[in-house]
């Protein structure tokens, strides 16, 4: 999906059989939605099998397909419904779209090592391409994302690139973070960026110097991260398998309460003990496995039983995990 001017463009196959591109009709359409009235405008017929669509300046439409060994790049006129170019890649691609260079960053997913190529786009034509200088130079996964100002490019392999007009200065090396990652979410007003790890663990690092600030955690297992009108959330899996929508908030663990009721007695020892041998009776949910992981190693196993059993007896008097 993409939005542009309160319209939200939702892409479409509606030739369901056919595996591959076919250029005597179209196979795809471009449906266009009112989002005050979240009525369907328009629909656009494409000859493209659409796989991603990037809204772009002045009003044109970038069309991305995922084809057995290669990619279509097709744009479109808003004003006009009208084709204006194409360009073919020669690799299945993930891509992403720059709207302050007006540039796309595509990413082959079929070929070893993974490289960047970019495609230099004005007013809905494909004028250039060109590849990163990086070829093999650093290990890069297929998913990536380019930050709101442009600026960087970031890689789910916690590699950072800059994102630069200058070709000779454009996906240049900025920065590895301490973690991979599986999705990211950025907080331009606070300079903050925040990223899922796996699980429901989130890194938040300062944007200027990506430094490490903190970490968060979320109910679910996280699947998409997004920063929305100030706040953090997680569209995210629960124990349970059901999908749900939460939103992140910094929540006070209280190490060694692990079955949740406000005291550290002999009754967390019984859930802890309970949940180690794998007793059914005593599943912890995300916050009771927190809350068990006393020695803040990021599991929870018979070290944290002991350190739960010292401080009990009052020969330990803090647990490891409340010093980090």
């Amino acid at each position: 999906m993409a939005y542009l001017d309160n319209e939200l463009f939702v892409i479409a196959l509606t030739d369901s059989q056919s595996l591959y591109w076919l250029p005597e009709g179209p196979n795809g359409m471009i449906a266009v939605i009112d989002t005050k009235t979240v009525e369907l405008k328009e629909k656009i017929d494409i000859k493209i099998r659409p796989f991603n669509i990037f809204a772009g300046k002045n009003g044109y439409l970038y069309v991305t397909s995922r084809e057995p060994q290669k990619a279509y790049f097709n744009s479109y006129s808003r004003s006009t419904k009208e084709f204006m170019d194409s360009e073919l890649v020669n690799n299945e691609c993930l891509s992403e779209y720059n709207p302050t260079l007006d540039r796309i960053y595509a990413i082959p997913i079929d070929i070893m090592p993974i490289d960047y190529k970019v495609l230099n786009v004005d007013n809905g034509k494909f004028v250039s391409s060109y590849s990163s200088t990086y070829y093999d130079s650093y290990p890069l996964a297929e998913k990536f994302k380019i930050s709101p100002d442009g600026k960087y490019l970031f890689n789910s392999s916690g590699v950072v690139f800059t994102c630069n007009e200058n070709v000779n200065e454009d996906m240049k090396f900025a920065f590895t973070l301490d973690k991979k990652f599986t999705d990211i979410a950025f907080n331009m007003e606070e300079n903050r960026f925040y990223t899922a790890v796996g699980g429901n663990q989130i890194y938040v690092y300062n944007y200027e110097d990506f430094s490490g600030i903190d970490t968060l955690s979320s109910t679910g297992e996280i699947l998409k991260l997004f920063y929305v009108d100030g706040k953090l959330c997680a569209l995210s899996r629960s124990a349970n398998g059901r999908p749900m929508f939460e939103v992140i908030q910094k929540v006070k663990i209280k190490y060694g309460d692990v079955n949740k009721d406000g005291r550290i007695n002999s009754t967390d020892i019984m859930y802890l003990k309970g949940y180690l041998l794998r007793n059914s009776a005593f599943n912890l949910d995300e916050y009771g496995l927190m809350a068990a992981d006393v020695d803040g190693n990021g599991s929870v196993s018979s070290l944290d039983l002991t350190y739960l059993k010292r401080y009990i007896l009052r020969r330990i008097s803090d647990f490891p995990a409340n010093k980090k």
